[in-house]
Protein backbone atom coordinates (compact mmCIF):
# COMPACT_ATOMS: atom_id res chain seq x y z
CA UNK A 1 0.00 0.00 0.00
CA UNK A 2 1.45 3.25 -1.13
CA UNK A 3 2.79 5.49 2.05
CA UNK A 4 0.49 9.05 2.00
CA UNK A 5 2.47 12.19 2.48
CA UNK A 6 1.23 13.81 5.39
CA UNK A 7 1.39 17.37 5.74
CA UNK A 8 0.04 19.64 9.06
CA UNK A 9 0.51 23.13 9.12
CA UNK A 10 0.61 25.15 11.92
CA UNK A 11 -0.52 28.93 11.84
CA UNK A 12 0.28 31.78 12.86
CA UNK A 13 3.01 33.33 13.34
CA UNK A 14 3.14 37.55 14.13
CA UNK A 15 6.25 39.26 15.74
CA UNK A 16 6.00 42.61 16.18
CA UNK A 17 8.76 45.42 16.84
CA UNK A 18 7.85 48.76 18.12
CA UNK A 19 10.14 52.56 18.80
CA UNK A 20 10.28 54.08 22.26
CA UNK A 21 9.27 57.20 21.20
CA UNK A 22 6.36 59.49 21.95
CA UNK A 23 5.22 58.78 18.31
CA UNK A 24 6.35 55.95 17.38
CA UNK A 25 6.17 54.72 13.87
CA UNK A 26 4.03 51.30 13.60
CA UNK A 27 5.77 47.87 12.21
CA UNK A 28 5.39 45.14 11.98
CA UNK A 29 6.19 41.90 10.18
CA UNK A 30 4.19 38.72 10.41
CA UNK A 31 4.08 35.52 8.24
CA UNK A 32 1.31 32.51 7.72
CA UNK A 33 4.51 29.83 8.46
CA UNK A 34 5.29 29.07 11.89
CA UNK A 35 5.24 25.33 11.93
CA UNK A 36 4.87 23.49 8.74
CA UNK A 37 5.19 19.20 9.15
CA UNK A 38 5.83 17.35 5.97
CA UNK A 39 5.91 13.34 5.86
CA UNK A 40 7.61 11.07 3.36
CA UNK A 41 8.84 13.18 0.87
CA UNK A 42 10.49 10.94 -1.78
CA UNK A 43 14.58 11.66 -2.58
CA UNK A 44 15.10 12.92 -6.07
CA UNK A 45 12.37 15.17 -5.90
CA UNK A 46 11.19 18.83 -6.39
CA UNK A 47 7.85 20.03 -4.34
CA UNK A 48 6.23 23.19 -5.20
CA UNK A 49 4.21 24.12 -1.55
CA UNK A 50 1.89 26.06 -3.35
CA UNK A 51 1.18 22.55 -5.93
CA UNK A 52 0.99 20.00 -2.75
CA UNK A 53 -1.16 21.90 -0.12
CA UNK A 54 -2.30 25.63 -2.03
CA UNK A 55 0.44 26.82 0.83
CA UNK A 56 2.47 30.05 -0.57
CA UNK A 57 4.57 31.79 2.01
CA UNK A 58 2.33 34.94 2.97
CA UNK A 59 4.00 37.98 4.35
CA UNK A 60 2.21 40.58 6.26
CA UNK A 61 3.38 43.89 6.14
CA UNK A 62 1.65 45.91 9.42
CA UNK A 63 3.86 49.10 9.17
CA UNK A 64 3.48 52.63 7.18
CA UNK A 65 6.00 51.58 4.33
CA UNK A 66 6.27 49.90 1.75
CA UNK A 67 8.81 47.43 2.29
CA UNK A 68 10.86 44.66 -0.39
CA UNK A 69 11.59 41.22 1.78
CA UNK A 70 13.39 38.39 1.18
CA UNK A 71 13.38 34.75 2.48
CA UNK A 72 16.29 32.47 3.45
CA UNK A 73 16.49 29.26 4.87
CA UNK A 74 18.79 28.81 7.61
CA UNK A 75 20.49 25.56 9.82
CA UNK A 76 18.55 26.14 13.14
CA UNK A 77 19.54 27.36 16.15
CA UNK A 78 17.55 25.44 18.15
CA UNK A 79 16.73 22.26 16.64
CA UNK A 80 12.79 20.51 16.83
CA UNK A 81 13.14 17.43 19.45
CA UNK A 82 13.04 13.77 17.30
CA UNK A 83 14.40 15.89 13.96
CA UNK A 84 18.17 17.11 12.43
CA UNK A 85 19.43 19.93 11.25
CA UNK A 86 18.87 20.29 7.41
CA UNK A 87 23.16 19.51 6.21
CA UNK A 88 22.17 21.99 3.51
CA UNK A 89 19.64 24.62 3.80
CA UNK A 90 20.10 25.63 -0.07
CA UNK A 91 17.27 22.43 -0.41
CA UNK A 92 14.88 24.98 0.44
CA UNK A 93 14.65 27.57 -2.50
CA UNK A 94 12.14 30.65 -2.08
CA UNK A 95 10.11 31.20 -5.39
CA UNK A 96 11.63 34.74 -6.04
CA UNK A 97 14.53 36.59 -4.52
CA UNK A 98 12.65 39.66 -3.17
CA UNK A 99 9.10 40.60 -2.75
CA UNK A 100 7.23 43.86 -2.38
CA UNK A 101 4.90 43.99 0.16
CA UNK A 102 2.81 47.10 0.09
CA UNK A 103 2.25 49.26 3.85
CA UNK A 104 -0.84 47.63 5.36
CA UNK A 105 -0.69 44.78 3.12
CA UNK A 106 0.14 40.98 1.76
CA UNK A 107 2.19 39.57 -0.19
CA UNK A 108 3.09 35.96 -1.46
CA UNK A 109 5.50 33.65 -2.67
CA UNK A 110 6.14 30.17 -3.25
CA UNK A 111 8.70 27.63 -1.17
CA UNK A 112 10.23 24.78 -3.31
CA UNK A 113 11.62 22.23 -1.38
CA UNK A 114 14.46 19.74 -3.19
CA UNK A 115 15.45 16.60 -2.17
CA UNK A 116 18.98 15.06 -3.44
CA UNK A 117 18.61 11.63 -4.65
CA UNK A 118 20.53 10.33 -1.85
CA UNK A 119 19.79 6.80 -0.44
CA UNK A 120 21.20 7.70 3.07
CA UNK A 121 18.49 10.48 3.65
CA UNK A 122 15.82 7.52 3.76
CA UNK A 123 13.83 7.54 6.25
CA UNK A 124 15.28 11.16 8.35
CA UNK A 125 13.58 13.93 9.51
CA UNK A 126 15.39 17.62 9.02
CA UNK A 127 14.47 20.88 10.53
CA UNK A 128 15.34 24.13 8.50
CA UNK A 129 14.63 27.58 9.52
CA UNK A 130 12.77 29.63 7.68
CA UNK A 131 14.20 33.42 7.85
CA UNK A 132 11.89 36.48 6.99
CA UNK A 133 13.36 40.05 6.83
CA UNK A 134 13.70 43.16 5.25
CA UNK A 135 15.43 43.37 2.33
CA UNK A 136 14.97 47.14 1.90
CA UNK A 137 13.08 49.78 2.70
CA UNK A 138 11.84 51.69 -0.58
CA UNK A 139 11.59 55.40 1.47
CA UNK A 140 15.60 54.98 2.19
CA UNK A 141 14.03 55.91 6.30
CA UNK A 142 16.91 57.32 7.80
CA UNK A 143 17.93 57.52 11.74
CA UNK A 144 16.99 54.37 13.69
CA UNK A 145 17.34 51.06 12.36
CA UNK A 146 15.59 48.30 13.09
CA UNK A 147 15.96 44.70 12.32
CA UNK A 148 12.88 43.63 11.06
CA UNK A 149 12.40 39.69 10.48
CA UNK A 150 10.55 36.95 11.86
CA UNK A 151 11.19 33.21 11.85
CA UNK A 152 9.95 29.80 11.07
CA UNK A 153 9.73 26.01 10.89
CA UNK A 154 9.61 23.54 8.14
CA UNK A 155 10.10 20.17 9.44
CA UNK A 156 10.02 17.14 6.95
CA UNK A 157 10.62 13.22 6.63
CA UNK A 158 12.05 11.38 3.80
CA UNK A 159 10.00 8.38 3.23
CA UNK A 160 11.95 5.14 4.82
CA UNK A 161 11.61 3.93 0.43
CA UNK A 162 12.09 6.30 -3.13
CA UNK A 163 8.71 7.26 -2.69
CA UNK A 164 7.46 8.70 -6.24
CA UNK A 165 4.40 7.45 -6.53
CA UNK A 166 3.08 8.91 -3.09
CA UNK A 167 4.40 12.33 -4.47
CA UNK A 168 2.73 12.08 -7.27
CA UNK A 169 -1.13 10.81 -6.11
CA UNK A 170 -0.06 13.89 -3.49
CA UNK A 171 0.59 16.21 -6.33
CA UNK A 172 -2.62 15.00 -8.20
CA UNK A 173 -4.74 15.00 -5.15
CA UNK A 174 -3.45 18.03 -2.76
CA UNK A 175 -4.61 18.76 0.59
CA UNK A 176 -5.73 22.58 0.42
CA UNK A 177 -4.55 24.74 2.96
CA UNK A 178 -6.45 27.68 1.62
CA UNK A 179 -8.98 27.86 4.32
CA UNK A 180 -8.34 30.30 7.87
CA UNK A 181 -10.67 31.56 10.86
CA UNK A 182 -11.92 35.29 10.94
CA UNK A 183 -9.17 36.40 13.60
CA UNK A 184 -5.57 35.26 13.65
CA UNK A 185 -5.85 35.05 17.66
CA UNK A 186 -8.78 35.88 20.08
CA UNK A 187 -7.59 37.90 23.20
CA UNK A 188 -10.37 38.37 26.17
CA UNK A 189 -10.13 40.60 28.85
CA UNK A 190 -11.33 41.65 32.27
CA UNK A 191 -11.75 37.51 32.37
CA UNK A 192 -12.24 36.73 36.24
CA UNK A 193 -11.87 32.99 37.61
CA UNK A 194 -14.98 30.58 37.10
CA UNK A 195 -16.73 33.03 34.17
CA UNK A 196 -18.94 31.07 31.26
CA UNK A 197 -19.15 33.47 28.30
CA UNK A 198 -19.81 32.64 24.54
CA UNK A 199 -16.99 33.94 22.38
CA UNK A 200 -19.49 35.67 19.52
CA UNK A 201 -20.92 38.27 22.73
CA UNK A 202 -17.26 38.98 23.44
CA UNK A 203 -16.27 39.62 20.31
CA UNK A 204 -19.53 41.14 18.93
CA UNK A 205 -19.67 39.10 15.92
CA UNK A 206 -19.17 35.10 15.45
CA UNK A 207 -15.93 33.81 14.57
CA UNK A 208 -16.13 32.45 11.06
CA UNK A 209 -14.01 29.42 9.65
CA UNK A 210 -13.66 30.41 5.64
CA UNK A 211 -13.30 27.99 2.72
CA UNK A 212 -11.13 30.25 0.36
CA UNK A 213 -10.92 27.36 -2.11
CA UNK A 214 -13.00 26.08 -5.44
CA UNK A 215 -14.16 23.29 -3.94
CA UNK A 216 -16.72 22.06 -1.27
CA UNK A 217 -14.71 21.22 1.41
CA UNK A 218 -14.89 18.96 4.88
CA UNK A 219 -13.16 20.59 8.39
CA UNK A 220 -12.79 18.59 11.63
CA UNK A 221 -12.74 20.96 14.52
CA UNK A 222 -11.49 20.16 18.21
CA UNK A 223 -9.48 21.66 20.89
CA UNK A 224 -6.02 21.00 22.19
CA UNK A 225 -3.52 21.63 24.88
CA UNK A 226 -1.59 24.62 24.74
CA UNK A 227 1.24 22.90 26.19
CA UNK A 228 1.76 20.45 23.27
CA UNK A 229 1.67 22.64 20.43
CA UNK A 230 4.72 23.56 18.83
CA UNK A 231 5.21 27.56 18.81
CA UNK A 232 6.06 30.85 20.63
CA UNK A 233 3.31 31.86 22.89
CA UNK A 234 3.12 35.12 25.08
CA UNK A 235 5.68 35.52 27.81
CA UNK A 236 4.07 34.68 31.24
CA UNK A 237 0.84 32.54 29.59
CA UNK A 238 -0.06 29.57 31.58
CA UNK A 239 -0.36 26.77 29.13
CA UNK A 240 -2.05 24.19 31.44
CA UNK A 241 -5.51 24.54 31.43
CA UNK A 242 -7.81 21.74 30.34
CA UNK A 243 -8.77 22.02 26.17
CA UNK A 244 -12.33 20.42 27.80
CA UNK A 245 -12.99 23.98 29.00
CA UNK A 246 -13.66 25.50 25.71
CA UNK A 247 -17.33 23.53 24.24
CA UNK A 248 -17.95 23.72 20.31
CA UNK A 249 -20.89 22.73 19.18
CA UNK A 250 -19.91 20.62 16.54
CA UNK A 251 -16.37 19.29 15.57
CA UNK A 252 -17.27 19.06 11.94
CA UNK A 253 -17.90 21.60 9.88
CA UNK A 254 -18.85 21.24 5.67
CA UNK A 255 -18.66 24.57 4.15
CA UNK A 256 -19.28 25.40 0.41
CA UNK A 257 -16.34 26.51 -1.74
CA UNK A 258 -15.44 30.63 -1.34
CA UNK A 259 -18.47 30.52 2.17
CA UNK A 260 -17.73 30.55 5.26
CA UNK A 261 -19.87 28.91 8.66
CA UNK A 262 -19.49 30.34 12.49
CA UNK A 263 -18.43 28.64 15.19
CA UNK A 264 -20.07 29.54 18.36
CA UNK A 265 -17.62 28.62 20.99
CA UNK A 266 -18.42 29.04 24.59
CA UNK A 267 -15.74 29.38 27.41
CA UNK A 268 -15.80 27.68 30.94
CA UNK A 269 -13.04 29.18 33.15
CA UNK A 270 -12.21 27.19 36.15
CA UNK A 271 -13.07 28.37 39.32
CA UNK A 272 -9.36 27.51 40.90
CA UNK A 273 -7.48 29.72 38.07
CA UNK A 274 -4.62 31.88 39.59
CA UNK A 275 -4.52 34.91 37.30
CA UNK A 276 -2.05 36.53 39.25
CA UNK A 277 0.63 33.36 37.51
CA UNK A 278 -0.41 34.95 33.89
CA UNK A 279 -2.92 35.09 31.40
CA UNK A 280 -4.36 31.38 30.33
CA UNK A 281 -4.39 29.68 26.64
CA UNK A 282 -6.79 27.91 25.19
CA UNK A 283 -6.25 26.23 21.59
CA UNK A 284 -8.71 25.73 19.16
CA UNK A 285 -7.60 23.37 15.99
CA UNK A 286 -9.43 22.53 12.50
CA UNK A 287 -7.86 20.25 10.14
CA UNK A 288 -9.08 19.77 6.41
CA UNK A 289 -8.36 16.10 4.85
CA UNK A 290 -7.34 13.26 6.47
CA UNK A 291 -3.96 11.24 6.36
CA UNK A 292 -3.00 13.74 4.17
CA UNK A 293 -4.34 16.67 5.67
CA UNK A 294 -3.17 20.49 6.68
CA UNK A 295 -4.03 21.73 10.06
CA UNK A 296 -4.40 25.56 11.66
CA UNK A 297 -4.80 26.52 14.81
CA UNK A 298 -6.23 29.72 16.57
CA UNK A 299 -4.92 30.87 20.56
CA UNK A 300 -7.44 32.38 22.51
CA UNK A 301 -5.80 34.28 25.29
CA UNK A 302 -7.80 35.17 28.41
CA UNK A 303 -6.48 37.87 30.71
CA UNK A 304 -7.92 39.31 34.46
CA UNK A 305 -6.32 42.33 33.05
CA UNK A 306 -8.50 45.20 31.35
CA UNK A 307 -7.58 45.78 27.52
CA UNK A 308 -6.95 48.91 29.28
CA UNK A 309 -3.93 47.81 31.13
CA UNK A 310 -3.01 45.45 29.14
CA UNK A 311 -1.96 48.92 26.40
CA UNK A 312 -0.70 50.71 28.98
CA UNK A 313 1.86 47.85 30.22
CA UNK A 314 2.83 47.41 26.74
CA UNK A 315 3.65 51.33 25.97
CA UNK A 316 5.69 51.27 29.09
CA UNK A 317 7.83 48.60 28.26
CA UNK A 318 9.99 49.17 25.09
CA UNK A 319 10.50 46.69 22.79
CA UNK A 320 13.45 46.93 20.17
Amino acid sequence: MIKRIVIMLVCLTLNLAYLAFAKPEKVGLGINYSVVKIDNLSINSSVSMTKLVNLPLIVTNGGERDIIISMTPRIPLKVQQGYEAIPDPSWVVPGQERLLVPAGSQASMDVIVNIPNDKNLLKRKFHVAIHVGVAEDLDNHKGVVIDLSVTGKLLFSIAPVPNQKALEYALENPADAAFEFSYPRLDFYGIKPGDSFEVKEKLGEPLYLENRTSKKQTYYIYTKSAAKIDFRVDAGTQTTMNPNDVKIPTDELKIKAGKKASLDLTIHVPKSVDFSKGKILYVLSCKSGHRQGVERQLLIYCSRETKEDTKKKNLDTPKM
